[in-house]
């Protein structure tokens, strides 16, 4: 039951403070610590700490944020190839394909490890990340000194995709031919942020 002391008021634990001509919102302080509202709070951009942003603040903040929520993490898709690989091409070669089912128009999240390795101290092995047969995420060269050392590859991007399937390949050439490029353990994966 609340009780005043001075001019403030106490409330305790679940007891509830109702807005409202016929108590549309509510708000209390539960037993687990927690400040609890049921209903939208709406109000001026927040200048100190301790106050409630607004969602534009978030939007600022954060590169975008969904209100509605339940979008993160609602599409996954993964692809690897454990195997070691070869190629004297100097041309891309596909290690692993990630072909996505149709998706929901959104933001995701590419992610992508792989280890290389090349039998030249003299040229370079190659890796590339390639979407949609279109757009590099990622295409790099590396000069490895020891022919018995992998080499670790890995990053990630975030996308904007349009509602269709999309396709992302792990690839490796080599610079030169005569010499061999080697991959393994490459894996890819998307998850939606947004």
């Amino acid at each position: 039951m609340a009780k005043f002391k001075g001019k403030d008021l106490y409330l305790n634990n679940d007891d509830q403070v109702y807005f409202g001509d016929n108590a549309e919102a509510a708000m209390w302080y539960d037993a687990s610590g927690k400040l609890q509202i049921n209903h939208t709070v709406s109000g001026v951009a927040a200048v100190q700490p301790y106050e409630l942003v607004i969602l534009s603040q978030l939007t600022d903040a954060l590169g975008g944020v969904t209100a509605s929520g339940g979008a993160y993490g609602s599409y996954y898709a993964y692809a690897k190839s454990d195997g070691t690989s070869s190629t004297n091409s100097i041309t891309f070669v596909n290690k692993v394909s990630l072909i996505t089912s149709t998706v929901v128009s959104g933001t995701y999240k590419i992610e992508w490890y792989a280890e290389v390795n090349r039998n030249s101290a003299s040229n370079d092995v190659m890796f590339r990340i390639y979407l949609d047969n279109t757009t590099e995420l990622c295409n790099t060269n590396f000069r490895i000194a020891d022919a018995n050392s992998w080499l670790v590859v890995s990053g990630f991007d975030v996308v904007n995709f349009n509602s269709t399937v999309h396709r992302v390949d792990v690839q490796f050439a080599g610079q030169t031919t005569g010499k061999t490029s080697y991959i393994r353990r490459a894996r890819v994966e998307i998850t939606r942020l947004m």
